[in-house]
């Protein structure tokens, strides 16, 4: 009998500090040895039993802390630190324009006028809608859009939408 294995190591978005060796996925394959993809590791039923019980320690010390903890308490956290990291964005945003003049030249109100959905995203940290909503600035070709240069550009979009993603932990687009 022939399994084939994936390791979390290899899965987007695993269960934060889930050990990476662990199985995620465990595909019965009978007397068949073709992998389901890349990334796959091929094993018999005896070998799977051997590799389990070599990481089972490991997964323990994850698990247990883990499914103690009530969901409602770890969703709360992870909505804690999205809306630290939305709000630590947006101080450096602000930094950033003051340091370049938007208070000089008089924009702070239509800057904010034009960025109140993606602040109101940051502050909550709803930061999948807010990588939306910057993919809808990058896109738009308003007037009002580019009067606001050189404090929103496409390019500052891009690294705003980088860091947000790298945040999630997400692929960079």
């Amino acid at each position: 009998m022939n399994f084939a294995v994936l390791t979390y190591q290899y899965v987007d978005g695993a269960p934060v500090g889930i050990p990476a060796a662990w199985p995620a996925e465990i595909v019965e394959l009978g007397d068949d040895a073709t992998l389901p993809g890349d990334n796959w590791t091929l094993m018999t039923a005896d070998e799977l039993a051997t590799y389990r019980a070599t990481h089972q320690a490991s997964y323990s010390a994850w698990a247990t802390p883990f499914y103690a903890t009530p969901m409602a308490t770890i969703v709360g956290r992870k909505i804690a630190d999205a809306k630290q990291f939305g709000n630590d964005l947006i101080d450096s945003i602000a930094i950033q324009n003051v340091l370049t003049g938007i208070t000089q030249v008089g924009k702070t109100k239509i800057f904010v006028d034009y960025c109140w959905s993606l602040i109101i995203y940051l502050k909550t940290g709803s930061l999948y809608a807010a990588v939306i909503e910057i993919d809808a600035m990058i896109a738009d070709t308003s007037d009002a859009k580019t009067a606001l240069s050189p404090f929103v550009t496409n390019a500052n979009l891009e690294v705003t939408k980088n860091k947000i993603q790298s945040f999630l932990g997400v692929a960079l687009t």
